[in-house]
């Protein structure tokens, strides 16, 4: 519950600071969220709609990738937004993933305060803190408000925990990755100790070099995580798949993209006992992964 709880602050920080989105989709009967510019009877300034761009975006943070391109959101016109009588927004929508193998459209439900942050979401089939019904349709406002409180007691407890930590402190080793060939750096979250492992096989084709960085769990590999791709200007725009690989920056000529988990191992999923590694599993993909990579450095 606390990682939940974590993750949603997460995602309502990101979200505070994007640009409401102005394209529009809709659904045809095959099935297929493609899109669409027909917005003349939509009042943009209601706040049911401001409630549908921000479901929108806390989708697009969580289930992109980094890749928002990737995400087909469902109409306005098709998804149903009602403001409860205790303030809350509770959505239904849809959205599918170019280049998914899973299912080509999902539905969810989502719950938003009078502010359009996040309380809870419902999205079938997915992996991770959503994967489960929604509680919050059941509590009062009351009740989210003290949910709120003792959230926000627990954010202000870390913040005075955080200013009080040594600052000039630095990562361990174990928690930096140096790479000397082509002087970068990569800073792993502390959550990660002794949870992942390192390799430089070059499994890629098409990349000149590829690092792999995978699950560990008691000194064994449990799943990949994701992979920091390096490609020649020409290698990367010529031949990358689009639809996985996603860019980080160019540097001294070289291209440098990254590579995620699309899928989590079949025995994670079906054993009930992993369930636990599994979701530490995705919230190292879906969470850590976006941070390490914005930590990359160059000597």
């Amino acid at each position: 519950m606390k990682l939940r709880w974590i993750v949603l602050v997460f995602l309502s920080l990101i979200i505070s600071g994007c640009a409401e989105s102005s394209e529009e989709t809709t659904t045809h009967s095959s099935g297929e969220i493609t899109n669409t510019t027909d917005m003349q009877n939509v009042d943009k300034r209601s706040g049911n709609f401001k409630a549908y761009e921000a479901a929108q975006n806390y989708i697009t943070t969580f289930y992109s990738q980094g890749n928002p391109d990737a995400i087909n959101h469902e109409s306005y016109e098709n998804s149903n937004i009602i403001k409860r009588e205790d303030g809350v927004y509770y959505i239904t929508s849809a959205y599918d993933v170019h280049g998914s193998n899973s299912l080509s459209t999902y539905n969810y439900e989502m719950l938003l305060d009078g502010n359009y942050q996040i309380l809870d979401a419902y999205v079938p089939g997915s992996i991770g803190i959503f994967e489960k019904p929604m509680v919050y349709d059941q509590l009062g406002q009351s009740a989210i408000s003290n949910m709120r409180e003792d959230m926000e007691e627990e954010e202000k407890s870390q913040a005075f925990a955080d200013h009080n930590r040594d600052k000039t402190a630095s990562p361990s080793e174990s928690l930096v990755y140096k790479n000397e060939e082509y002087g970068f750096t990569l800073t792993f979250p502390e959550s990660w100790a002794d949870k992942y492992n390192v390799n430089e096989n070059n499994w890629y084709n098409g990349a000149e070099a590829s690092i792999t960085f995978d699950y560990v769990q008691d000194g064994e590999v449990i799943s990949y995580i994701f992979s920091l791709l390096i490609f020649n200007d020409s290698e990367f725009y010529g031949y990358h798949d689009q639809g996985m690989n996603i860019y980080i920056t160019t540097n001294d000529g070289k291209v440098y993209a990254s590579n995620s988990l699309a899928e989590p191992p079949t025995e994670l999923l079906q054993n009930e006992e992993m369930k636990p590694i599994l979701d530490e599993l995705m919230r190292m993909v879906n969470v850590d992964v976006q941070m390490i990579i914005e930590s990359i450095s160059f000597n």
